[in-house]
C-alpha cells in the first residue's frame, strides 16, 4: 500500500522532528551526566578537605595533650584545655610519639 505524496511528507516531517527531540534529549542528557560529575566531584574534594582538617585538629590536639603530660601537667586540665576526654589522653600515654 503506497500512501499519497502529502502523506509521506507529512510522515518524513514527522520523523525528522523524532530524530530532533531525540538528539535534544541525548545532549540534555550528557550535559547533565557532566555537570552531575562535576557537582560528585566538588562535593567529595569538599568533604576531603573538611575530613583532612578534622583530622589534623585532632592531631594538633593529641600533640599538646602530649607536650602537657610531659611537663607533669593534671589530666583534668589537660581534658579542659584540649576537649579531649580523660580516657582518650589516657590512651595517649600508652602511644608511643
Amino acid at each position: 500500500m503506497k500512501l499519497p505524496l502529502e502523506k509521506q511528507q507529512a510522515y518524513k516531517q514527522y520523523i525528522k522532528d523524532l530524530m530532533y527531540q531525540n538528539s535534544l534529549i541525548n545532549s540534555n542528557y550528557g550535559a547533565g551526566k557532566i555537570e552531575g560529575l562535576k557537582e560528585g566531584m566538588e562535593r567529595g574534594m569538599e568533604m576531603g578537605m573538611e575530613a583532612g582538617i578534622e583530622v589534623g585538629e585532632r592531631q594538633a590536639k593529641v600533640e599538646i595533650a602530649r607536650n602537657l603530660l610531659k611537663q607533669n601537667v593534671d589530666i583534668n586540665i589537660i581534658s579542659i584545655s584540649t576537649n579531649l576526654s580523660v580516657d582518650e589522653i589516657k590512651s595517649i600515654t600508652t602511644i608511643k610519639a
